[in-house]
């Protein structure tokens, strides 16, 4: 939903070298990925490290990259292309449902992966070709991912690795992608290699707005290479793209912009980093079971095949064995299905300990458990894994109905109803409120990473008011104990809150009015996150999203007693959850008599 990203392909071949021009690169052509079911934003990804194994680099990388983000790719093998994972994914994390350790995390903060994007192919000679791909996989601590897809012209010509102990400070170095203007070529050379654990100072990253900064650090690796910066020219769109030697190998691969917010010493200046080859290699070690060879079709075969430059929608008829693969899912799906849920279990677990981020699996596997205790085989299904099967069947049957969950959802929903006694929690009109809910989130996303005019500030925050007022509507149609549309519309009513935050200075006059309405949106806000609060009294989300709307509400004149209110709300939930380091933060701003933001 909302702006999608866009997946370049740089094909490049093995004679490139240094001194090239950007017109001069022949075979170049232009990938960009289609609307992708799986890709949706934004959410909470700066807290992404709290919960998972992300650095708090990489959390600030997605935070500013998850919405509306654009990269490139290369090929670097017949049929497989490499990028960053940040290009094909985009982070969400959603409060207010909480899993008690031990249970299922998949309500508390993860990634989205796309599984399988169409990619639009324009090829040298200018013919636009449809063509399918999966995405096998992702490694979202190092922001390395791989793709698979058919190329029936056979340009796609693979780049070779570099030798990892060959790189060295000084070596001249190649960047090469996609930037929204088109095709950018720069040259550089390494300016420094970054091992293991190496804080880069006087580099700074601020890790939440309003509470300093966080010391970059990149890696876990003692000693080893993980990144290089150099000093070859990038900008948004070549993340994903190769780092180029003399001789056209690839040294490493873009994938961050790191523009600092505090320098000790010398002029402010973006760093260039680049993932390292060694990195890289190791990333693709045993992530392929077996790679059959991919046939090649000249032009009159596309044209008159199932894959042409008009497009249909059929995969090739030779695909590797993947670790994961769409095919092993669809078999685990027909054994729970034919009531072999015990066997299939087993299975996605196995699967998901592959690929974490495999959201299909987790879906199945969530609704193999309920199915295994619907027909009294002695699993036990707590209410955690309940609400969070609904959470993932229910985006997958909107965004992907070929999966075929739309009717194990619904079947799935009516169990837990009957079975828990939970309620519809997973109405449509829920499900419709958390998705304008999160256009609502996007567009303040936009609005706080752009530089927008005063007239283009106005008509972006009337859209918000305007998908407010669509998500109050779905909300009303949903049950009162949907807690999902609930916490969904609480979410929407504060990003619009925050949205005035941008705005620029106004006569005083105006200014009082503005404060009256973003009040009244707060006070929807409250309205639904108490009782939500008290209804989810042992989840931590639930009680931190009070605190926020409290915290939010002390900052207007007038509701200064809102403050020791948002501390007691945030209190108890950090008696809920006493490791949260978002919750920590919280608590230490609201000491300060400072505020948090969304």
């Amino acid at each position: 939903r909302g702006i999608l990203p866009l997946l370049f392909l740089i094909l490049v071949s093995t004679e490139i070298h240094a001194e090239f021009e950007a017109g001069e690169l022949g075979g170049v052509a232009r990938l960009e990925i289609l609307p992708d079911p799986f890709s949706f934003g934004p959410g909470l990804v700066g807290e992404l490290h709290q919960e998972s194994s992300l650095s708090p680099f990489q959390a600030e990388l997605l935070r500013r990259l998850e919405y509306g983000s654009s990269g490139s790719a290369f090929c670097i093998f017949p049929g497989l292309l490499l990028t960053n994972a940040h290009v094909i994914l985009a982070g969400a994390r959603y409060p207010g449902l909480a899993v008690s350790p031990g249970e299922w995390v998949a309500l508390e903060a993860e990634v989205l992966a796309a599984t399988r994007p169409w990619l639009s192919l324009t090829a040298p000679t200018g013919e636009r070709l449809r063509i399918p791909a999966e995405v096998v996989a992702l490694d979202i601590e190092e922001d390395l991912a791989l793709i698979h897809c058919y190329d029936p012209t056979g340009v796609l010509h693979p780049l070779e690795l570099a030798d990892p102990n060959r790189l060295k400070v000084g070596m001249p170095v190649t960047a090469a992608g996609y930037s929204a203007a088109g095709l950018k070529v720069t040259r550089g050379k390494v300016e420094s290699l970054i091992r293991g654990q190496k804080v880069l100072e006087p580099a700074k990253v601020r890790s939440r707005p309003g509470t300093g900064h966080t010391p970059l650090i990149v890696g876990s690796k003692d000693g080893e290479i993980v990144r290089l910066q150099h000093s070859a020219a990038t900008e948004s769109g070549i993340s994903g793209g190769p780092l180029l030697d003399e001789r056209g190998r690839v040294v490493g691969v873009a994938y961050g912009l790191l523009r600092p917010t505090h320098r000790n010493e010398g002029p402010a200046a973006n760093l260039q980093l680049a993932i390292a080859v060694g990195v890289v290699k190791k990333f693709l070690q045993g992530r392929i079971v077996e790679i059959p060879p991919l046939p090649t079709r000249t032009q009159q075969e596309a044209e008159e095949g199932d894959i042409s430059p008009t497009g249909s929608d059929s995969f090739p008829p030779s695909q590797p064995a993947w670790v994961g693969s769409t095919e092993e899912l669809e078999k685990i799906e027909r054994m729970v299905q034919n009531g072999n849920a015990a066997t299939a279990i087993p299975l996605l677990e196995a699967r998901l300990r592959h690929n974490r981020y495999d959201f299909p699996a987790r879906a199945f596997l969530s609704l193999a458990h309920y199915e295994e205790a619907r027909f009294g085989r002695g699993t036990t299904v707590s209410n955690s894994h309940l609400l969070a099967a609904f959470y993932q069947s229910a985006w997958l049957a909107y965004f992907a109905p070929e999966l075929g969950l739309g009717a194990q959802a619904k079947r799935f929903i009516d169990g837990a109803a009957t079975r828990r006694r939970l309620g519809p929690h997973a109405s449509t009109s829920g499900t419709k409120t958390l998705l304008l809910s999160l256009d609502v989130q996007a567009r303040l996303q936009e609005l706080l990473s752009a530089g927008r005019l005063t007239e283009e500030l106005e008509t972006a925050r009337k859209e918000m008011e305007t998908l407010t007022v669509r998500c109050e509507k779905a909300r009303a149609r949903a049950a009162k104990a949907d807690v999902v549309a609930t916490a969904a519309l609480v979410d929407a009513y504060l990003a619009l809150e925050q949205s005035w935050e941008v705005w620029p200075g106004l006569p005083e006059k105006e200014s009082a009015e503005q404060e009256k309405r973003r009040a009244g949106v707060l006070r929807k806000a409250l309205r639904l996150a108490q009782p939500l609060a008290a209804q989810l009294s042992r989840s931590p989300g639930a009680q931190s999203l009070l605190g926020l709307v409290y915290a939010r509400l002390s900052r207007l004149r007038g509701a200064e007693d809102a403050l020791p209110k948002a501390r007691a709300a945030y209190e108890h939930a950090s008696r809920l959850d006493p490791d949260s380091p978002s919750i920590k933060e919280a608590l230490t701003a609201l000491q300060a008599d400072s505020t948090i933001s969304r």
